[in-house]
């Protein structure tokens, strides 16, 4: 029975027609647009920027060497600064003491620290105490 109320429910079922509806296009469905008359956009002219100097070659470009010092060479710490600072291992420093001692010499803070990190280049030579006490060994 059930299966019959399905069946006649399906066959008495209406179909929905879709008809097309007239909306004033034409052109294939495509509506009509009519034409706008617009004014042209206006673009701002390119400035002007001169253009550079062309030297010939009667003037010659002098440059004083006043104005430009030479480069000065960079001091590297090196083991002889380092025993110096520790007195070839007779002086037990801290950290800071020891930086400041390298800054005395002529080098930078970074440097300094650098100098005294852990696994540096001065490592080898180098004993940190945990109490913070950096002594230097030959």
């Amino acid at each position: 029975m059930v299966m019959k109320f399905l069946i006649s429910a399906k066959a008495t079922e209406k179909k929905l027609e879709i008809k097309p509806v007239n909306t004033g296009t034409e052109n294939s469905g495509k509506p009509t647009v009519d034409p706008v008359a617009s004014e042209p956009i206006s673009v701002p002219p390119d400035p002007e920027i001169p253009l550079p100097a062309i030297l010939t070659g009667e003037t010659p470009l002098k440059i004083d060497a006043a104005q430009f010092p030479p480069r000065l060479k960079r001091k590297r710490i090196n083991r002889e600064n380092m025993t110096t600072i520790f007195k070839h291992g007779s002086r037990k420093l801290n950290l800071t003491t020891a930086v400041t001692e390298l800054k005395g010499l002529g080098f930078g803070k970074s440097a300094a620290y650098e100098a005294f990190s852990a696994h540096g280049q001065f490592s080898a030579w180098l004993h940190f105490a945990p109490d913070g006490i950096i002594t230097w060994t030959d």
